[in-house]
Parts: structure tokens; sequence; C-alpha cells
């Protein structure tokens, strides 16, 4: 996937870019990522932000 940087990725954009990352996976280590779940969301949660110190 080509993308300009010229705005943050979409959640659809960064699901797909997560998707694609995990393609490359060699299949003799797929094993160590079996029943993964890609779940991006728009907002961190409270405590996301808290840990990261972001306001």
């Amino acid at each position: 996937m080509t993308r300009t940087f010229d705005q943050p990725p979409s959640a659809d954009e960064m699901t797909a870019i997560a998707e694609a990352a995990l393609a490359l996976i060699p299949p003799s280590l797929l094993r160590h990522v079996q029943g993964l779940a890609i779940l991006v969301e728009e907002f961190p949660e409270a405590e996301v932000l808290e840990e990261l110190e972001i306001d």
C-alpha cells in the first residue's frame, strides 16, 4: 500500500495497513498470532491517554 503523508490515515486505512503487515508474517511464525484481532479505534481510551501523559 502506497500513500502520501499529508493527512493521517483513517481507521480503515490503519486496518488495511495492519492486515497487510500481518500477511507478511512468515508461515513458520503464524502460529504465534493465531486468533489475533485487529481493532482500530478513532480515539484512545482515557487510561491510554493518562498512561502516555497526553492531555
